[in-house]
């Protein structure tokens, strides 16, 4: 394989894991949010006085947390995931506090729809 050929399989392999990623979070979202709400869970962090983008980057901390425990021990003896879930838990946490930081510096509930639309073109190619 020569390296362009390397380059382009391991830039698909990364592209494939992000699709992945976001059809886990399609599919895991309306356990947590519903339209009228887009980021319920994380906006109710509020009530402790506590940023939703902080909120989030605490379940972030969680999932690190996890990762640490799989690399000392190399297994869950308490969880039922397993490590691709919880690197895809890690790529949504990450995108979520980052959208969730802009909505708290000023976008609307608007620009988030749009912002989340963009990222749902994004993740199915529509974007270069």
């Amino acid at each position: 394989m020569t390296p362009d050929n390397l380059i382009a399989h391991y830039q698909n392999k990364v592209r494939e894991f992000l699709d992945e990623s976001y059809s886990h979070l399609i599919r895991k979202s309306p356990d947590y949010e519903d339209h009228n709400h887009p980021f319920r869970t994380f906006r109710l962090s509020r009530d402790l006085g506590i940023d939703p983008w902080k909120g989030c980057l605490l379940r972030l901390g969680d999932k690190l947390s996890l990762l640490y425990t799989f690399v000392r021990d190399g297994s869950y003896s308490a969880h039922d995931e397993d490590i691709r879930e919880t690197m895809m838990d890690i790529v949504v946490y990450s995108a979520l506090t980052a959208v969730l930081y802009e909505s708290d510096s000023g976008l609307d509930s608007m620009s988030i729809d749009v912002l989340l639309a963009s990222i749902e073109d994004a993740c199915r190619g529509k974007i270069a």
